[in-house]
């Protein structure tokens, strides 16, 4: 080993916030100001967001991931047709007709603590821990996500709304193209399965799970399924079948998946495994008082992985 290390440059020493270089992210930032600045707007610029002098936050993640595989000198357009979009007056459910907002409503899958006013939405469907379902609005060129009263003023109730919302994202999970993955790790032990889409539901689609796993040529056999959802783009499963040691080694597997997805991707949506089993999801992960990762394995998802007898 050599006794001396070359020290990494400026211009590629990785930025600790955002997916790019330190070089990379400072210019990032200087030209989303100047932009900003440009359009009357003065803005804050920090680490990984933006903040306005309303006191609007603006994230610089999907901003930075989209220009980081670019060359620089596409940088200044990318810029300013992201600060375009992000300034341009924004439609309100309320602008809809219930005709014009039935086709674009989804269901969605988020936590509860990524919510930016969790109290919209006291009647969020919750399938485990802070993994909650809710109500969005489908526009060509963003994605809202209007208080729950938005909807239930319109019928008295939000349930309709539900129905029609899975409907729409089960439609969409038949068109969408997704891309399956099998991975099996270097030892062989704990393979699991990852699918990946464009679709910023694609993590969603796990509300169907049978027809999300028929798109891997995987099927539930009683005993449930180990699934992640590490951000809006990704799924990751195992199918349990019963094989313990190879089971564990999946569950820490898919943990370890689950947590770098969720730090290292835009769109993070979960760290956390969880078992779903006849529609029921239960959370398997978790983290302890020091914040260290710890796995969850009672003695009914013990026996189903095989754990312990029957």
């Amino acid at each position: 080993m050599p006794l001396f290390r070359r020290r990494p440059r400026a211009e590629d020493e990785r930025s600790p916030d955002l997916p790019m270089s330190l070089a990379q992210a400072d210019r990032l930032r200087g030209l989303v100001r100047t932009v900003f600045a440009e359009r009357g707007r003065e803005v804050t610029v920090y680490a990984d967001h933006m903040v306005d002098d309303q006191g609007t936050q603006f994230g610089l993640w999907n901003l930075a991931a989209l220009c980081s595989g670019e060359p620089d000198r596409e940088w200044r357009g990318l810029v300013e047709r992201h600060v375009s979009a992000l300034i341009a007056p924004k439609p309100t459910v309320e602008d809809l007709t219930d005709d014009e907002l039935r086709p674009m409503v989804r269901a969605r899958l988020l936590e509860r603590t990524s919510l930016p006013n969790p109290e919209r939405h006291p009647h969020a469907v919750e399938l485990a821990g802070q993994l909650v379902e809710i109500l969005c609005v489908d526009l060509p060129d963003s994605v809202l996500t209007p208080a729950e009263a938005e909807f239930s003023r319109r019928g008295g109730a939000l349930g309709p709304w539900l129905d029609v919302g899975r409907a729409n994202l089960r439609a969409e999970l038949a068109d969408a193209e997704l891309e399956h993955e099998p991975v099996t790790p270097d030892d062989g032990l704990g393979r699991f399965d990852v699918l990946l889409g464009d679709s910023v539901y694609t993590a969603s689609f796990a509300l169907f799970l049978p027809e999300l796993l028929a798109r891997a040529g995987r099927a539930d056999r009683g005993r449930g399924v180990l699934v992640t959802l590490p951000s809006r783009n990704q799924v990751a499963f195992r199918v349990v079948d019963g094989d313990g040691p190879d089971h564990a080694m999946a569950l820490q597997h898919l943990f370890r998946f689950a947590m770098a997805g969720y730090d290292g991707a835009p769109g993070g949506l979960s760290p956390h495994v969880y078992w779903v089993r006849d529609g029921a999801w239960r959370q398997a992960t978790g983290f302890d008082e020091e914040g260290k990762p710890a796995i969850h394995v009672d003695e009914e998802l013990g026996r189903a992985l095989g754990l312990l007898e029957d």
